[in-house]
């Protein structure tokens, strides 16, 4: 396997060759075929989005990229998009269908072993779907897929489990009811720099959780925190507990998907969307744009649905044994 090393290659004279071996570049070309031919057999309809649209998701811990000519002014700049969800559902408010597509998105920001700033986004829409039974698609989906790539003859392991629960178990602390201190000092006696409580509760699940799940098994996390709800309906736990419909599903530690009973509500989602507003400003980041089009969409009507996004270049590492991202995409 190559190293990460031998991908930052923009200054030799091998530069111009791709990144990804045949042998994986041709595994990649079987998965977007399986993936495709998964949902021919739904009810499900393959669309396209603009790649440039007035905004993206406001979400503070993430950054786009604008595209403007030297005379507008950043307000009318173009945002590539991070994720097809503004447009998707601006769709499916539209004409009531599931749907999916298949397309390149864009972080800045976002490079490593597990990330690059363009990666491939396998993002779908049920209509009238609950996150549970998203769930279970989710699911046959990973399977179908290692199925196609030779990768498991028997279903992989399923594990699901409510975010509450693994923090009891691995972290003693259950955060619906610790406290901000509490939830920083347990991330700092595991190692933690300086974090606020989102941080904590994110360094606790990249550092105590995930490295717990089981290698070559599917792993789903449910019922998120109702602060990290983002485009996600508020629901309660079986203890009465506020929380987010929100899931995300890994195999072994690798996260592929984040998925969200979604948020019908335009007067929530637009005080979402000034509150994230508020946050990147105090943090000095980029505008994210518009998301008037979304909220002018939920308004008309956004019916009950559920979605979730999958990275496709994380969804072949995993299932190809890779551990650097440039070794499963053409070009990094």
């Amino acid at each position: 396997m190559k190293s990460a090393s031998d991908f930052d290659r923009s200054s030799t004279e091998t530069a111009w060759r791709p990144t990804g071996s045949l042998a994986v570049l041709k595994k990649r070309a079987q998965l977007l075929r399986s993936i495709r031919t998964f949902f021919d057999h739904t009810d499900v309809l393959e669309i396209e989005t603009p790649t440039l649209w007035q905004g993206n998701v406001p979400d503070p811990e993430v950054t786009g990229l604008l595209l403007r000519d030297g005379q507008a002014g950043v307000e009318h700049a173009l945002h590539l998009q991070t994720s097809p969800e503004l447009a998707m559902k601006c769709f499916v408010a539209a004409e009531e269908v599931s749907c999916f597509q298949i397309c390149k998105a864009f972080r800045l920001g976002e490079r490593g072993r597990r990330h690059n700033p363009e990666f491939t986004l396998l993002e779908w829409y049920r209509v009238g779907w609950d996150s549970d039974r998203l769930i279970t698609e989710v699911i046959a989906l990973v399977q179908a897929s290692a199925r196609t790539l030779g990768v498991a003859h028997q279903p992989l392991p399923v594990n699901q489990t409510a975010y509450r629960e693994l923090f009891q178990v691995h972290c003693s602390l259950d955060p619906a009811r610790a406290s901000d201190q509490e939830m920083i000092d347990c991330a700092l006696a595991h190692g933690a720099p300086e974090v606020d409580r989102d941080g904590a509760l994110s360094f606790l699940m990249t550092h105590q959780i995930e490295p717990t799940f089981v290698d070559q098994g599917i792993t789903v996390v449910h019922r998120y925190p109702a602060e990290q709800a983002a485009l996600a309906r508020h629901i309660h736990d079986h203890d009465g507990v506020l929380v987010a419909d929100r899931f995300e599903v890994y195999l072994g530690q690798l996260e592929l998907a984040n998925g969200y009973g979604e948020l019908t509500d335009p007067d929530q989602q637009r005080a979402r969307f000034a509150r994230d507003h508020q946050q990147r400003d105090a943090r000095g980041l980029p505008s994210a744009g518009s998301q008037q089009h979304l909220l002018d969409a939920m308004t008309k009507g956004l019916p009950r649905c559920s979605g979730v996004a999958m990275g496709v270049d994380r969804l072949l590492m995993a299932l190809s044994g890779a551990t650097d991202l440039g070794s499963v995409v053409t070009y990094r």
